[in-house]
């Protein structure tokens, strides 16, 4: 997974991601303050156009990763969770 665009914005809430899966382009579906870290941290869900994958980043208010792992979540239709971490 590695960032295809960044364009200035709060959180990088216009952040691009490209798909590990099928390389096409990821963007941001969901976003909210992050249950943890609080209001200055957001939880951020990416999901794929092509193949449904989604992921989950927290990221600082500058929309710089506070995690080095992405969570990955299973395309829908696809039995079980990637990694497990029951995100």
């Amino acid at each position: 997974m590695y960032l295809v665009t960044q364009k200035p914005g709060n959180f990088g809430a216009n952040d691009v991601l490209a798909c590990g899966r099928c390389n096409g382009e990821m963007t941001l579906t969901r976003r909210s303050p992050h249950e943890e870290l609080g209001p200055r941290y957001e939880r951020q869900w990416f999901t794929c156009r092509g193949c449904q994958r989604e992921v989950s980043r927290s990221v600082d208010a500058e929309g710089k990763p506070v995690a080095d792992r992405l969570h990955d979540r299973a395309a829908p239709n696809e039995p079980g969770q990637i990694d497990g971490s029951g995100d």
